[in-house]
């Protein structure tokens, strides 16, 4: 019998790719989206899966939950925000906090015992690893805190998977290295900070299996399970990142190292957190690279 997957945040690149990823491998798959979504990027998505909406009512998930009955539920829906501005806050407790809860509250209800949920790396920063860089990853931190009450209270299993930077053909996303690549063979100056700061990235397909993984630990596992582990890909400075693309687009990018500041509370080294250990051969960084060039050179014919 299939393994049936719940997925929150599956308009977004992860999300999108792990809804394919799980649909590939024999799962079937229903998504909770809100009125008005953009489904533009996952309407293959939509063909093989079931649609819920969510009106921002927790018993509106308590009756999505209870006619699904996952097996697993993934949640990814977020907020992002490097920076807020006090008109930001409170959309990033509402969809950081508030629908997580009512989230985890609708499979106790529906007694579904399962959740794989997405945090960031930047709720470890400081010296003590344990402060929130931005206000987004203090809301990540503080819904921890809320699924560790489900777990004690309900026996709920749940596994937080850490990411930290991720890329792959498709993301919309302004990332560091879709700059990059579009920047390769131009005069233009690319403005960016000194680069010696550390990253750690994964490719997309990477942390979609690793998703699964986790979900496949908990299906499998006969008492309730609570963890807390890193997705983590190829750590290099950002400078080393600027040379691995010239190298692998055999063309120069005009970067400006320290044409602007680091920003308010980098990361210069990124914690070192227990790791979920994958059963699979990772996506080398070369390849991943060479796998965005020819995507670009493909979009540009």
């Amino acid at each position: 019998m299939n393994k049936i997957a719940l997925i929150t945040g599956a308009t977004g690149f992860i999300g999108g790719v792990l809804a394919r990823s799980l649909l590939k491998n024999g799962w079937s798959v229903a998504l909770v989206l809100r009125d008005g979504s953009d489904t533009s990027l996952i309407q293959d998505v939509l063909t093989e899966s079931t649609m819920h909406l969510y009106d921002g009512l927790g018993e509106t998930l308590v009756e999505i939950m209870t006619r699904v009955k996952p097996d697993v539920v993934f949640h990814l829906a977020s907020l992002v925000l490097v920076e807020h501005e006090t008109a930001d806050i409170p959309s990033l407790i509402s969809s950081n906090i508030i629908f997580g809860t009512q989230l985890l509250d609708a499979m106790v209800k529906a007694r579904v015992g399962n959740i794989v949920l997405a945090s960031t790396l930047w709720q470890f920063s400081g010296k003590d690893e344990r402060q929130a860089v931005n206000l987004y990853a203090a809301t990540k931190q503080s819904f921890e805190v809320i699924v560790d009450y489900y777990h004690d209270a309900f026996g709920i299993s749940a596994i937080s998977l850490i990411l930290a930077d991720t890329y792959g053909v498709g993301d919309k996303r302004p990332k560091l290295i879709n700059f990059l690549i579009r920047s390769l063979g131009s005069p233009t100056e690319l403005s960016m900070s000194p680069g010696d700061q550390i990253v750690d990235i994964s490719h997309v397909q990477d942390v979609a299996n690793s998703f699964e993984l986790a979900a496949l630990k908990l299906y499998e596992s006969s008492e309730a399970v609570r963890l807390s582990r890193a997705v983590c890909g190829t750590r290099l400075t950002v400078k080393q990142l600027v040379a691995a693309v010239e190298k692998n687009g055999k063309g120069k990018i005009n970067a400006v190292f320290g044409g602007r500041p680091y920003r308010t509370r980098e990361i210069l080294c990124p914690a070192k957190l227990p790791e979920l250990e994958p059963d699979w051969k990772k996506v080398d960084l070369d390849e991943g690279i060479q796998e965005l060039i020819k995507a670009s050179l493909q979009a540009d014919l």
